[in-house]
């Protein structure tokens, strides 16, 4: 949600996103050719159709070697960051919300693993945990 796009409370809460969606395209309506995280994210990054790019499910993504965006971005200077749910390479989405994409539609819960912040920073003193681009990885 953006003020741009009419909404009362944010019209002056989104002003960079504003300003960038003003003097850029601004698509009000966009659709994914896949319902699934992995594949859908593979294929917007790389610029491919799922078939091409052989991102079948949450497993099976783009691979590291795979050209995206941020390689043509980084060619051409800029400096690219990205932030969020960012699971779309091989092998990186957990196991966890692979199986919850299964039993979801049966009804089965799934267990709540997190953990309390004190004890994830002791993890952090014990272990060595990367949290740089796909979320909080124990190495």
């Amino acid at each position: 949600m953006m003020g741009c796009m009419g909404n009362r409370v944010l019209r002056n809460a989104t002003p960079n996103l504003d300003n960038l969606a003003g003097s850029g395209v601004l698509f009000k309506n966009a659709y994914s050719h896949c319902p699934i995280c992995v594949p859908s994210r593979a294929s917007m990054l790389s610029g491919l159709f799922i078939h091409h790019c052989e991102a079948w499910n949450n497993f099976k993504g783009l691979s590291e070697t795979d050209h995206t965006f941020f390689d043509t971005f980084s060619q051409s200077g800029y400096n690219t960051r990205i932030i969020g749910r960012t699971d779309y390479l091989s092998g990186f989405h957990t196991i966890r919300a692979r199986v919850s994409a299964w039993t979801r539609s049966a009804s089965i819960m799934k267990p709540n693993y997190r953990m309390a912040f004190r004890k994830l920073l002791k993890m952090k003193k014990e272990k060595s945990i990367d949290t740089i681009g796909r979320g909080l990885i124990l190495l």
